[in-house]
């Protein structure tokens, strides 16, 4: 059964634990994160065709966030979480809204198991 693409698809697609390397902190020191990054897209087209070329190539989305996320030495997981999310945005035409958590392991100081920022950009009130 073929699906005409008259009517939007609305789905979400995920990378979960993305390993990034990034230069953060004060001072600044070369550390591990872990990217969570979620997309909203419109996927009748890809429901129809069964095709690469319909979706957001998911090797090219994990370069992408690994490249925002070490582009330059940051403080804060804040500034990281926005800049990746804003390129997403900027990179990919089709992603209608981005969710993007940025989580670092054992953050010194913080007896925790993790810190973690989450930012969420909506094509046209954010981006």
């Amino acid at each position: 059964m073929l699906l005409r693409h008259a009517r939007e698809i609305p789905g979400r697609v995920a990378l979960r634990g993305l390993r990034c390397s990034a230069t953060q902190g004060d001072p600044p020191a070369a550390t591990l994160l872990l990217v969570d990054v979620s997309i909203e897209i419109d996927l009748s087209a890809v429901a129809e065709s069964d095709a690469y070329a319909d979706v957001v190539d998911l090797s090219d989305l994990a370069e992408s966030v690994r490249q925002a996320v070490a582009a330059q030495p940051r403080r804060l997981l804040e500034t990281i979480a926005v800049h990746a999310a804003h390129g997403v945005l900027a990179r990919y035409a089709a992603v209608q809204d981005v969710r993007l958590r940025v989580i670092k392991p054992e953050p010194a100081g913080l007896d925790a198991a993790e810190e973690s920022v989450e930012v969420r950009l909506s094509r046209g009130t954010n981006g």
